[in-house]
């Protein structure tokens, strides 16, 4: 346990330079360097490339750097700030839309980092670095299931208004499926137990729950009548 505490300061502390030079190259508009950089960290520290990060899909990355077990927050949020550092780089270079796979990657890396506890990354401010990227990804279509997943996010820290938007857009997204409308009503239900003063600082009104919750209540009793029998 120690010598695995030791090996993840020592990562970290190699990561916060890292971050340092990268901050002065960029400055410099030296990208290719702050990719050597980067490439460096991750073969000395995790053994992979920053081509394998780059290509491979979030869930692909959480598998690989999990393995399977029980979540290494730090690590997933060490690689998410990564992700992010590249994109500010391919920005600068090529413009945002280039930028916006790293981006939403991520975002999706550092929401499944989230809320798994105390981490020794606490100075990188993952909450403030998922806010950042929430703008970042904002203009572009999301996928569902991030859709949802930046929807409990919010439920999660009392912005029912915010949660409620991206639910909304996760319904109406083309691929949404048949879960959407059922997690709604589960999440409105659940707003219809807290005070009404903790609604009105998530800035949506009991009487707005009630109305959403019936209007999904009407919507799923349509849907059972037009079933063939």
């Amino acid at each position: 346990m120690v010598m695995q505490r030791d090996y993840l300061v020592r990562m970290i502390w190699q990561f916060t330079d890292m971050l340092g030079q990268m901050i002065g190259l960029r400055k410099q508009r030296k990208t290719e360097l702050i990719e050597v950089k980067m490439d460096e960290w991750l073969g000395n520290n995790l053994g992979i490339s920053l081509e394998l990060v780059r290509g491979l899909s979030a869930e692909d990355l959480i598998q690989l750097l999990t393995g399977g077990k029980p979540m290494e927050a730090d690590k997933l949020i060490l690689i998410a700030k990564l992700l992010r550092e590249d994109g500010e780089s391919v920005e600068l270079q090529t413009g945002p839309d280039q930028a916006f796979p790293l981006y939403n990657k991520a975002l999706k890396l550092f929401l499944h980092a989230h809320g798994q506890g105390k981490v020794e990354v606490d100075y990188l401010e993952p909450n403030q670095e998922i806010e950042q990227l929430i703008e970042k990804v904002h203009p572009y279509t999301l996928e569902p299931q991030l859709l949802k997943d930046l929807s409990q996010y919010f439920e999660e820290s009392g912005r029912y208004d915010r949660a409620e938007d991206y639910w909304f857009e996760w319904k109406e997204h083309p691929e949404a499926g048949e879960t959407a409308i059922p997690y709604g009503m589960a999440m409105y239900e659940r707003w219809l137990s807290l005070p009404d003063l903790v609604l009105e600082k998530g800035n949506l009104p009991r009487e707005e729950v009630l109305e959403a919750l019936q209007q999904l209540e009407s919507i799923q009793a349509a849907r059972r009548e037009a079933e063939p029998t």
